[in-house]
């Protein structure tokens, strides 16, 4: 994975590693953290639900942790700040990813259209 000029929290990127990484030094199964990547595998379809947001509706920062996030001008006015490699709810419903090279919306006004589309067919 390449993590470019962001600064993944260690956990994230664990989270992401294939399966096989799960076990510590004396071969015990480790729990993992379920991050966006994995829940994205986990729910078939999901990632559909998710679109692209133009660049000029959010902006790089830096976390008071020290780990890159994006800040995003959600239409409702509120500003969700979103850790690269996870998801983030705002106040209206709508999720945002942020995967370090750009920030995706779901279960915005397109994505509910959409699902109730397909929940009445």
């Amino acid at each position: 994975m390449d993590t470019g000029s962001v600064n993944w929290r260690p956990e994230t990127v664990d989270g992401t590693l294939p399966k096989g990484h799960t076990t510590d030094l004396l071969d015990r199964r480790q729990p993992r953290r379920l991050v966006a990547a994995r829940f994205f595998e986990a729910v078939p379809g999901l990632m559909r639900q998710f679109g692209p947001i133009p660049p000029e509706f959010w902006t790089q920062d830096v976390n008071g942790d020290g780990y890159t996030e994006a800040v995003v001008a959600c239409p409702c006015r509120e500003e969700p700040r979103v850790e690269v490699g996870c998801l983030e709810r705002c106040e209206c419903e709508r999720f945002y990813w942020y995967d370090g090279r750009q920030v995706s919306v779901g279960n915005g006004p397109k994505g509910r259209a959409n699902a109730q589309t397909a929940a009445a067919s």
